[in-house]
């Protein structure tokens, strides 16, 4: 997600965020979850990688339970996962994700 990381990219401003994974992802137990009380919770759940990533600029570190840093949550509820039809074929010889917003 190297948008997290242009000059000008500003988290606040996000009004959606559209994730397209394989149906495999999608479907599995705890990945599409925006309630995080736990470790577990949270490293399942594919919207808080990803809204962690886009408001910290960076997923070398992501804080997998609260408390979060600021915004993350936010943007988190504003995550929504779908399939990718061509991932589910690819899979799993080919993973991975789409991120548009």
């Amino acid at each position: 997600m190297t948008i997290a990381l242009k000059e000008g990219f500003d988290w606040k401003k996000i009004k959606a965020v559209d994730i397209f994974v394989p149906k495999q992802a999608k479907c599995y137990p705890g990945c599409d979850n925006t309630k995080i009380e736990t470790y577990v919770q949270g490293i399942m759940s594919i919207q808080l990688g990803t809204a962690s990533t886009l408001v910290d600029g960076s997923c070398e570190y992501i804080q997998w339970e609260p408390p979060f840093s600021e915004g993350v949550m936010e943007v988190l509820q504003k995550c929504k996962v779908h399939e990718d039809r061509n991932m589910t074929q690819s899979f799993p010889r080919l993973q991975g994700s789409r991120v548009e917003g």
